[in-house]
């Protein structure tokens, strides 16, 4: 159990990760942080970005500039060329910038997979709800917003001007639904990817938070009679198969102790 301001949460032990996909200014990241807070798990935002840098040996401002962005046409076509690993290029002349973009883009997918595997995780973004889409341990959470309220979002946050921030908006929700286009070849706004879709603007924080536990709750729990479920037919097939080898009438018995 987790307490936060004297109320309890009970961890949910069918789900292990969740992804947090947001519009830009919607307080996607905000969710993400106080969901692991709660739950007392890891947050993976800018730690992702950290742990890039240092597994492909990059500052994280260089980093930062191929997170979540895709090239031109001519650019891909370039790092889609067989290309070696970070430790046999050590020593040789500065990489290109494409082929630095593919490095952090793969080394992303391997930290994504390696963060899943060990659980306990809250990931935002980086294309995270498409490459985990497949894991029934993973609660895949959009978030969105109003354009007006996100727009008022970022002049607080980024101290820009009502045109500027909106420019701001729309350059980056072009910018990560081409990188994942590209990467996954799926829409960002594809509705079967996502578990849960949140509208920032309705709520606090706090009840955001609670409406996600909550969901999560209720997911750990068909997860774990789904689970139990598919224990009891494997069982009465193995059951079944046992008594199809027996002699008549002793399989007659065993199919009526199934039945029973």
């Amino acid at each position: 159990m987790n307490s936060t301001n004297g109320q309890q949460y009970t961890r949910t032990p069918g789900i292990q990760v969740i992804t947090v996909s947001q519009q830009y200014g919607s307080g996607g990241s905000e969710i993400a942080a106080w969901l692991a807070q709660r739950l007392d798990w890891q947050l993976f935002d800018d730690r992702l970005v950290a742990l890039v840098a240092q597994e492909v040996e990059l500052t994280e401002e260089e980093v930062e500039v191929y997170d979540e962005r895709v090239d031109s046409f001519a650019s891909r076509l370039l790092v889609s060329m067989p290309l070696a690993t970070p430790e046999l290029l050590a020593g040789n002349p500065p990489l290109l910038p494409q082929i630095q973009q593919r490095l952090c883009h793969e080394a992303v997918r391997r930290i994504i997979a390696e963060t899943a595997n060990a659980g306990n995780a809250v990931i935002v973004g980086r294309g995270a709800q498409m490459q985990l889409a497949n894991r029934r341990d993973v609660f895949h959470l959009r978030v969105v917003a109003p354009l007006e309220r996100r727009v008022r979002s970022v002049i607080q946050r980024e101290g820009l001007d009502k045109v500027r921030a909106r420019a701001r908006i729309q350059q980056k929700d072009r910018q990560y639904a081409r990188y994942l286009q590209t990467c996954y070849g799926r829409s960002i706004n594809d509705v079967d990817l996502y578990d849960l879709t949140l509208n920032s603007s309705i709520l606090d924080m706090e009840s955001l938070v609670d409406q996600v536990c909550l969901a999560l709750e209720r997911t750990g729990r068909q997860l774990r009679l789904q689970c139990v479920e598919q224990m009891l037919r494997t069982e009465s097939d193995w059951c079944l198969r046992g008594a199809a080898a027996l002699t008549p009438e002793a399989s007659d018995g065993v199919r009526g102790s199934i039945l029973w």
